[in-house]
């Protein structure tokens, strides 16, 4: 297998989900900041620019590296009430049901669906370690832009359509997201005074103020908050899993997110079969195809029983799960998905994967990359603080054997994976994405192009996409720009005996935001956006 090389002259390159992000960072990166700082100031500006996707009050992962050794921040989420007995009928926690057109699917919301949220303290920890300019220079981009306003951009606008019951939970969330009664639409101002001070709260350290205020809401009865909750808190700062890919070290964000393990295993599986011709786009869509539907059938076996906190033996099952051994056990399924395709089972529901993603390579090598998400939110926002909470106690996906199950304390599992790849001791390529569990095959397929296929990135990222899910293919006819091809179309179908085709490009697919050391590519399914500067 051949990969591609790293090119020379290295840039600034960020990519994000919005311009203000992109634009922050750079200038950050121009007034001596790292990449680290920048992707840390691009983060708390999607606070503002993406409010729908991401807030103060979610979680998320992150990995650093390349001009040093690479880590894995986890600051996700753990499950509420230390110290608190069984849970009371006043518990605020209700489905509700969301329209995708065709479909609608049940979330749970309310206070009740409000997890320990990781994100603030976690930042703060990945800058401390790692940053090079101030705080307040870094958030002051975010404190600037939540009192000024940013525009809603035309990308969000399918999302807070969906999202509308949600944002209209409570009179506050619905002050927040409508004007004159209508929600926030394309070149609306979302601008939150409230939210501004947060971040100047967050500069001056005043974390305790923080947790009380939410504490006042989303603690009991009708919330699960507790002050133990907040004051057991830690983030893990992990050796990432880490894969060998030709001259390429892929370094990827370990469990509580299973996301990192399942690409890992995905690309491993790839690069086992040298008989690919990757030049030829029916068989690397056909390779694709057959990795994504085996990851999905080995995590069932694989992932799902790994525990969210792991205990001693998480690293050996890690170690067992990626070990050449046991990708190679799955050899037959990948053929027999390559050659014949899948079964019928039921079809996926369309959700909208509210999580949104930043890259960041600097000029000296250093790559960060941070994912976040809000999960829908539930509903209700913080007092005084102008954003909605997490609602990521009231998620099916992550919640496979029921709600308030999982013991408290716990680690979430997440599907989100930041992704650096290094070489020479340098970081030369940062990705992840948002787009609930298309987080995984999407990134599979762009790491693929990229490194298997030697197409450049940005057309790496804007290629068509495919999903499998329980026994159904989810396809693009056209990406962004690029067209697929008859005759891969129609092998693929010929694979499946139930198939969604989306004619155009589509949301559903989430949003990789990727850069190399010289260019950046931001999906623009979800309005991404890319910038390098040298």
């Amino acid at each position: 297998m051949t990969l591609v090389s790293p090119p020379a002259g290295l840039k600034n390159v960020v990519a994000a989900g919005n311009r203000y992000s992109v634009e922050c960072a750079q200038q950050l990166l121009r007034h001596g900041g790292n990449a680290v700082d920048a992707a840390i100031a691009a983060v708390f500006v999607s606070f503002v620019a993406e409010p729908v996707l991401t807030s103060p009050f979610g979680g998320g992962f992150a990995v650093v590296g390349g001009t040093i050794p690479p880590r894995a921040y986890d600051f996700f989420a753990k499950i509420p009430g230390i110290g608190l007995g069984p849970i009371g009928h006043q518990l605020d926690f209700m489905g509700i049901d969301l329209s995708f057109g065709p479909t609608t699917q049940r979330f749970h919301v309310g206070r009740g669906a409000t997890a320990v949220s990781l994100q603030i303290p976690g930042l703060l920890r990945l800058h401390r370690d790692h940053g090079n300019l101030p705080l307040k220079m870094v958030i002051l981009p975010a404190i600037e832009l939540a009192r000024n306003g940013a525009l809603i951009s035309s990308a969000l606008l399918p999302i807070v359509k969906i999202l509308e019951p949600i944002l209209r939970l409570t009179t506050e969330s619905e002050r927040l997201f409508t004007s004159n009664g209508r929600l926030l639409t394309k070149d609306d101002l979302f601008r939150s005074p409230d939210l501004a001070h947060l971040f100047e709260l967050i500069v001056a350290g005043e974390l305790d103020m923080i947790y009380r205020r939410l504490l006042t809401t989303f603690g009991p009865p009708h919330g699960r908050l507790t002050a133990a909750d907040f004051d057991s808190l830690t983030i893990p700062v992990n050796q990432p899993l880490t894969i060998k890919l030709g001259d390429w070290d892929l370094a990827l964000n370990p469990p509580s997110s299973c996301g990192g393990l399942l690409v890992a295993f995905g690309l491993n599986l790839l690069a086992r079969h040298d008989d690919i011709d990757w030049n030829d786009s029916s068989e690397a869509y056909r390779a694709f195809f057959a990795a994504i539907a085996t990851t999905a059938l080995a995590r069932q076996t694989g992932i799902d029983p790994f525990s969210a906190d792991g205990g001693e033996g998480l690293q050996s099952q890690i170690k067992a799960f990626l070990s050449s051994d046991h990708v190679a056990s799955w050899d037959k399924s990948f053929l027999s998905f390559r050659a014949h395709g899948l079964s019928d089972g039921p079809r996926e529901m369309a959700t909208p994967g509210n999580t949104t993603h930043v890259s960041v390579i600097d000029r000296h090598g250093l790559g960060c990359s941070i994912t976040t998400s809000n999960g829908e939110s539930c509903g209700w926002v913080v007092p005084g603080f102008g954003c909605l909470a997490n609602n990521f106690c009231g998620e099916d996906d992550l919640h496979p054997h029921g709600f308030h199950r999982q013991p408290v304390g716990t680690r979430l599992i997440s599907m989100m994976a930041p992704i650096l790849a290094l070489k020479d001791g340098r970081a030369v390529l940062a990705l992840g994405a948002g787009g609930s569990k298309r987080i995984r095959s999407g990134l599979l397929q762009v790491i693929g192009h990229y490194l298997f296929r030697n197409l450049p990135i940005d057309q790496a990222v804007d290629a068509p996409r495919i999903h499998v899910d329980d026994g159904c293919l989810f396809l693009e006819e056209r990406g962004p720009c690029a067209t697929m091809p008859l005759e891969t179309k129609r092998q693929l179908l010929s694979r499946s005996k139930r198939h969604v085709a989306f004619a155009e490009p589509n949301m559903f697919f989430g949003a990789v935001h990727a850069v190399t050391s010289t260019h950046g590519a931001g999906d623009p399914r979800r309005g991404g956006v890319s910038a390098a500067d040298g």
